[in-house]
């Protein structure tokens, strides 16, 4: 779905929408290259993300892989990649004045721990502008 009218009465009447990514590879390369790296740096058994909460011995392991995790997302640039390569799609269905994490925080839970529950997210603290300069 990408016809922008649809869209546009779709989204506030559900709350989301689901579109075809003009370029999926950005987001398979950041799902294939996590497990890659949490295998060679963490748990060598591990073949799939999703699976990745059954690896987790406590709470100390949890915190460390997170940090790690979170530092290798943002030095491969996943994030960027992803936004970037739907930037045309987004400046039409949100704004032509775009603000992106520049280092997104990683949301990682496992089941039952509440502990990895962070509450309300930062979403809009740290951007990165993809757009014009606003008018002051």
């Amino acid at each position: 779905m990408k016809n922008l009218d649809t869209l546009n009465e779709h989204f506030p009447e559900k709350g989301w929408i689901l579109i075809d990514l003009e370029n999926p590879e950005t987001v398979f390369k950041a799902r294939d290259g996590m497990p890659g790296f949490l295998k060679d740096n963490f748990f060598s058994s591990l073949e799939r993300l999703e699976d990745l909460h059954g690896h987790i011995p406590d709470d100390e392991t949890y915190s460390k892989m997170h940090l790690a995790l979170t530092d290798f997302y943002r030095g491969q640039g996943y994030a960027r990649d992803i936004i970037t390569s739907e930037v045309d799609f987004l400046r039409q269905f949100v704004s032509s004045d775009l603000s992106i994490q520049a280092k997104p925080y990683l949301r990682v839970a496992r089941p039952g721990a509440a502990q990895d529950n962070i509450g309300l997210g930062l979403d809009r603290q740290v951007g990165l502008r993809i757009g014009p300069k606003r008018k002051t």
